[in-house]
């Protein structure tokens, strides 16, 4: 069994993160089937206010590797500050953590430099055999418009020295 924290702010991609590798869902045709097209294309600013995590949620995944089954059970944690008081409890056994941030939000990136690694050195008890992931997320976003990306390869380069 491996547990993998996926750990960020709010809005970062996290769920959505999941959603892909878990069940090979988009989370955008879920919202669909949840709001009728027109409100969903009338506020798309609203789509990751309707779908943000409350508190935590998990997924389980089984992965065959060498003919070795693997149980990967992967924790989704809420950003937003209101649930952080539940997060810290989750490091304690972690195998890994997905450190995310959003490539097209700055303060995303920086929070995962000021805050998030803080957190998982202070909370996880084993953080020394805990392999860590950076992951930038939302690269479809700035396919077409790389200047809408806000943090660059060397950025990230220096976090992870």
């Amino acid at each position: 069994v491996l547990k993998i924290l996926l750990i960020g702010s709010t809005a970062v991609g996290k769920s959505a993160l999941l959603l892909k590798y878990c069940d090979n869902t988009i989370r955008n045709r879920q919202l669909k089937s949840r709001r009728d097209s027109a409100d969903l294309n009338s506020d798309n600013n609203n789509i990751n206010q309707l779908s943000t995590t409350i508190g935590i949620d998990l997924k389980i995944k089984l992965c065959n590797v060498d003919n070795k089954l693997f149980k990967i059970i992967m924790w989704d944690t809420a950003g937003q500050e209101r649930y952080r008081t539940i997060i810290p409890s989750l490091y304690k056994h972690s195998n890994g953590i997905l450190l995310i941030y959003d490539i097209t939000n700055k303060k995303s990136f920086l929070d995962l430099k000021n805050l998030w690694i803080n957190e998982c050195i202070n909370y996880n008890n084993n953080h020394n055999d805990t392999i860590y992931f950076i992951v930038g997320n939302k690269r479809d976003s700035v396919r077409n418009e790389e200047s809408k990306r806000q943090v660059s390869y060397d950025d990230l380069k220096v976090f992870a020295n």
